[in-house]
């Protein structure tokens, strides 16, 4: 501590970095498509295997100012995102235009030239991007 600082002020200035690092991590989460803290945090919970990948990315961003792992993580993602945020899914669907219905085991099915397609399938092969 600096003369005259006091445990207070350096702990709100701790707070204050550790809180922009969290914000810029989610803004990096949000540009590629991930910007429901809730549903990403479902997903981890379900999924103890990419939450520790999570952490590891999230280290590697805060430690080393490395995005990688983030961006990868959403790419994670992004796949499962009709189990977790259905209702969004549906809406990014019916603004681009394509017709969808619902799996029995849960999820979407996306229609592709009258075909349904899985929305992992339709993610994973690029049928459906993110911009």
């Amino acid at each position: 501590m600096a003369d005259g600082e006091s445990t207070f002020t350096v702990y709100a200035k701790i707070e204050g970095l550790w809180q922009g690092a969290y914000g810029s991590g989610m803004d990096i989460m949000a540009d590629a498509g991930v910007d429901n803290e809730d549903a990403l945090e479902a997903f981890l919970a379900e999924n103890p295997q990419h939450a520790a990948d999570m952490q590891q990315a999230a280290r590697d961003f805060f430690v080393n100012h490395n995005s990688d792992g983030l961006k990868e993580m959403a790419q994670t993602y992004l796949p499962q995102m009709d189990r977790y945020e259905a209702d969004r899914v549906k809406e990014l669907l019916t603004d681009a235009g394509y017709s969808f219905s619902d799996r029995p085991e849960g999820g979407l099915f996306v229609n592709v030239n009258g075909t349904p397609v899985s929305w992992e399938v339709a993610v994973k092969q690029q049928i459906i991007s993110f911009s």
